[in-house]
């Protein structure tokens, strides 16, 4: 079975309407969505809009992307055994080269953990975006153009516990990684994915007594403003590495 995940907080309508009317591209992905602070009227309106077959979950108060998601793998954990998930944002517009098929098939591959695919942030960008069949490893991946893994790692994921994480996406790519699986980036699907748009995760990440990363995996770096830049795998400790590669010699034998 094939799930996306996606949790909004209300405060990006025209966004999460492009997103929801752009599933179309996704043909036999089933939603799970989980909205938080959404008024009964606009739930309507969310039931409406999304694809038949849709769960719908709902959240009073901010909970967190991590959370909002958790909730999201438990529920498709308790329906299903063997799945894959492709975990989007709201401010993402799927394309017909939107190939999460192929992602998916990647992501079950032996060894392979998170699979992230290509993105642009604009319509205006797509002409100058090559897409192409090619893998590159990647040991801290992000939504980009889609997240996606199998159930094990989905499960993986869940045992982290309710957090509130400062970075999901370096969190989960943690929880693959420290187990010794491979995340990897496929050049061959492309989404749009407005990143830094206002609300979504700034908003939870300016209200919220966040959890950074564990220091003894990621040395954080400064940005210019005195908070962090997000991990791009360079910044990962000779530990992390250590425990990855010991896990990665018992997954792969």
């Amino acid at each position: 079975m094939k799930f996306l995940v996606l949790a909004c907080v209300d405060n990006r309508k025209e966004l999460l309407h492009d997103c929801l009317c752009s599933l179309s591209h996704l043909d036999g992905w089933r939603l799970v969505l989980v909205g938080q602070e959404f008024s009964d009227e606009r739930k309507v309106k969310i039931a409406n809009l999304v694809p038949s077959g849709t769960r719908l979950i709902w959240c009073d108060e901010k909970i967190g992307m991590h959370n909002a998601k958790r909730i999201a793998l438990q529920e498709i954990d308790s329906i299903a055994s063997d799945y894959v998930v492709a975990s989007i944002d709201d401010d993402m517009k799927f394309l017909p080269i939107t190939n999460f098929d192929a992602m998916a098939e990647l992501a079950q591959r032996k060894g392979v953990g998170i699979v992230s695919g290509n993105w642009v942030r604009s319509e205006k960008m797509l002409m100058s975006k090559k897409i192409k069949p090619e893998i590159v490893k990647q040991h801290i991946v992000y939504t980009a153009g889609g997240m996606i893994f199998d159930s094990v790692i989905a499960r993986k994921i869940i045992e982290l516990g309710k957090k509130d994480y400062w970075c999901d996406n370096t969190e989960w790519s943690l929880a693959s990684y420290l187990n010794g699986y491979q995340n990897i980036r496929y050049l061959g699907s492309l989404a749009i994915h407005r990143i830094l748009s206002s609300g979504g995760r700034k908003s939870w990440v300016s209200s919220s007594n966040i959890k950074l990363p564990d220091p003894e995996h990621i040395s954080l770096k400064r940005d210019a403003k005195g908070g962090y830049h997000i991990p791009s795998g360079s910044e990962l400790t000779s530990y992390a590495k250590s425990v990855h590669l010991d896990k990665r010699k018992t997954l792969m034998t």
